[in-house]
Order: structure tokens, then C-alpha cells, then sequence
């Protein structure tokens, strides 16, 4: 038996020459750096991100299917909707007010009826005049908004007798094509038949809308999360769930790297076995390779999470991303850090608490001394804790001496 004509005969000992395939490239890296520095702790999911992306970049992806499709399972308040909101800063727009995203709160459609609203209604049914959710118009809008910023006023000047609406479509089709992306947000809690969409669009990469239009997802992201483990995870944590045989909270710092490794593929597995009984194989099958457990965070990574939230405080008074708060400089003392994780900490809403110690002990009574008059633009102030209460010191003021004029006699 001959070889096949479509084999080519090759002499092994010419492959000399290793190629390196570890790294992400000079985009992959710049993406990677990105979200493993926005979303604290979360790093394997900044991995798995980049290297679909990788694919893209490269052209070897399919290009009739998303761009990637990522479940994020595990507790709540651990960076998994950040995850997706970073992901469309940095594809389409680094805006710090509102992520430029879909999102899709899927506890909104646990009612078959409900789900009409992402596809539309067929003709004839009530609010079938209505776009869904998921037009291609409406994926596309946040980024078209991002694109089309630098043009509209002069689109607008110049229109003359074309409509807003008409300079808007000709905007809309001149600056595509578009990145999207989709959270669907707790998706464990969505009707069987958002499930089935879910299908649809990962399988082919096209929505079929009722009135003869379809959606193109293959410039789109779909994010799902989910608490699903939250429980289990915790009790392997605390060693309330026996099998790894931790008798008390044990963070991956105090572990071997061989132990740490042994207990996160436990609650890999122990996580998908969860997965499996809530969705159905064909779901799982397709999102199997994209899930990615998010973890409880370790003392040092929530101190991260926790500079990160004061510097963001620091940039919004120092007038960067176009904020126009009073000038001032902040600087913190490591006791009234460790204040603020000690109020904030909570294993059973993750970090979510700590955003509103910030807001109770650093941006209300700096509010309140900036409406009373105690602080003024420019001062330096030091955030610390006095006999347990927080405190804020200003640095001193300058004498201003005036040039000829002598100081007040005694």
C-alpha cells in the first residue's frame, strides 16, 4: 500500500530548530497585563481569555463562531462580572463609568415568556414591534458609540438635509465592524429556552431573528457566570466538607504548590459535577474547554483589590478620565488598610462589602470636610486609625508671607 498523495515525504533530522510556544505575543501579553492587573486573584481566567484571543489574533480561529465562550463559576464578589466588564474596556473602550457591554441579568428570564425579549416575537404577537435584545444593532451599539464619538459632531454640522437617524445608520455601517460583549449574568437562574439560545449561538455563530433578520456573533464574547459551587467550595475551604482534610481556612499561600494544585482540581471537579446536573451535555459540552472557577482571595490579594479602589479614588481627585473633583492628594496608613479589610471581609459576599467601607470611611466624611470648608483643594491628607476610630490629618498649610508687608506685632 503506497503513501496517500496528500502526505509529504520529510526527513526528520532537518527539524532542528524548537519553536517557542509558551508566550501570548506582543497583543496577547498587552491583554493578559491588562485584565490580570484590573481582576485581582483571577489571573487563570486573564489566561484563558488571552489564549482564545491568541487564536484570533493569529487568524486560526474559526471565524464563523464567537470569539470565545467563558462560564465563570464560584462565589459571589469574586471578580467574575468585573471579569467581563475588563474584557470589553479593553476591546472596545477603557471607560470607567460603564462597562461597554450587553448584559444580560438572566434571573429576569426564568419564565419561558420572557425570553421573546432577547429574540423578539413573531409577527402577530404582542410587542413584536420591538427589537430584542440581542439585534445585531443592539450587541454592536456600545462599541459603534466608542467609534463614532470623534465624528458625530462634524456628521452633525454637516448633515444638511438627511435626518439624525439617517447620518446615525450611514455612522453605524461606515465604522464596522464591531466587537461585542455579552454577560449573561447568573445564567444557572435563566429559563430551559435561554439555554437553547445559548445553543444556537455558540454552535453557529448566528442568531435567526422572527422577522427574517439575524444576529452575527462571530466578533462577540459571551460570558456567562454563575454561584454554582459557591457551597461546595467554601466547605473544601473550611474543611466542613471532609475529603482534602483541611481542618480550618487555608489559603493557597499556606499550602505546597503540589497541595494547592491537588485542591484546586478537587474543586474543579467537584464544581463541574455541579455544572453537569443544572445544564444539560450539550451545553456543557460546548462551554466544557471555557470554564473557569473563580477563587476566594487570599489576604493579600483582597489588600490589592483594596489599593486598586483607593488609587481609582486617587485618580477621580487628581481629574484623570475627565472627573472634575476638588485636587487632593491621599496617602494611607497600613493600620487604616487592615481597618477597612477587617469591616469589609466576608466569605459570604466575597468583596463585595469592602466597596462600601470605602464609601463609609474614605469618600463620606471626605465629603463631609469638603462641603464644610475643612479641606481645601490641594491639601495632603493621611487616612488613620486613632484609639479604633478612623481619622483624617492634614498636612500643614504654608504660611504665605507677602513681600513688604511685616508681620503683626504681639
Amino acid at each position: 500500500m503506497g503513501t496517500p498523495k496528500n502526505v509529504l515525504n520529510y526527513d526528520e533530522s532537518e527539524f532542528t530548530d524548537r519553536v517557542a510556544s509558551e508566550g501570548f505575543g506582543s497583543e496577547g501579553q498587552k491583554m493578559y497585563d491588562y485584565l490580570s492587573a484590573r481582576v485581582i486573584g483571577q489571573e487563570r481566567a486573564a489566561r484563558a481569555v488571552t489564549n482564545g484571543f491568541s487564536m484570533h489574533n493569529a487568524k486560526l480561529s474559526d471565524p464563523t463562531k464567537p470569539l470565545g465562550v467563558y462560564l465563570f463559576p464560584g462565589p459571589t464578589g469574586t471578580g467574575k462580572t468585573l471579569m467581563a466588564e475588563e474584557i470589553s474596556r479593553f476591546l472596545i473602550g477603557d471607560d470607567e463609568v460603564a462597562a461597554p457591554l450587553t448584559r444580560i441579568p438572566c434571573a429576569k428570564y426564568s419564565e419561558r415568556h420572557r425570553v421573546s425579549e432577547l429574540v423578539g416575537s413573531p409577527p402577530g404577537y404582542v410587542d413584536s414591534n420591538k427589537p430584542p435584545i440581542l439585534a445585531q444593532h443592539l450587541i454592536d451599539e456600545p462599541h459603534f458609540r466608542v467609534k463614532s464619538r470623534p465624528f458625530l459632531k462634524e456628521a452633525f454640522e454637516k448633515k444638511g438635509k438627511k435626518s439624525e437617524d439617517q447620518v446615525v445608520f450611514e455612522l453605524f455601517e461606515k465604522l464596522g465592524p464591531y466587537y461585542s460583549v455579552l454577560l449573561f449574568d447568573e445564567v444557572e437562574k435563566a429559563h430551559a429556552d435561554l439555554h437553547n439560545t445559548l445553543l444556537h449561538i455558540i454552535d453557529d455563530g448566528v442568531l435567526p431573528l422572527p422577522h427574517g433578520n439575524a444576529t452575527n456573533f462571530a466578533n462577540s464574547v459571551i460570558v456567562l457566570t454563575c454561584n454554582i459551587g459557591a457551597r461546595e467550595q467554601q466547605e473544601m475551604l473550611t474543611g466542613k466538607g471532609g475529603g482534602m482534610g483541611f481542618g480550618r481556612v487555608v489559603s493557597a499561600d499556606d499550602l505546597s504548590e503540589s497541595a494547592a494544585d491537588a485542591r484546586d482540581q478537587e474543586i474543579y471537579k467537584r464544581t463541574l459535577e455541579e455544572i453537569e446536573k443544572l445544564f444539560t451535555p450539550e451545553l456543557v459540552g460546548r462551554i466544557k474547554d471555557g470554564i473557569v472557577v473563580f477563587r476566594p482571595l487570599s489576604r493579600q490579594q483582597q489588600r490589592s483589590v483594596l489599593e486598586l479602589m483607593l488609587g481609582k479614588l486617587q485618580d477621580e481627585l487628581s481629574g484623570k478620565n475627565g472627573a472634575q473633583a476638588i485636587p487632593l492628594t491621599l496617602r494611607f496608613d497600613d493600620t487604616f488598610k487592615d481597618f477597612l479589610l477587617e469591616k469589609g471581609e466576608s466569605r459570604k459576599y466575597g468583596l463585595r462589602p469592602l466597596k462600601g467601607m470605602v464609601k463609609k470611611y474614605v469618600r463620606l466624611p471626605l465629603s463631609k470636610a469638603i462641603t464644610s470648608g475643612d479641606i481645601r483643594a490641594a491639601d495632603e491628607l493621611l487616612f488613620k486609625v486613632v484609639n479604633g476610630q478612623t481619622a483624617i490629618f492634614r498636612k500643614k498649610r504654608p504660611v504665605l508671607i507677602v513681600k513688604g508687608l511685616s508681620p503683626p506685632k504681639k
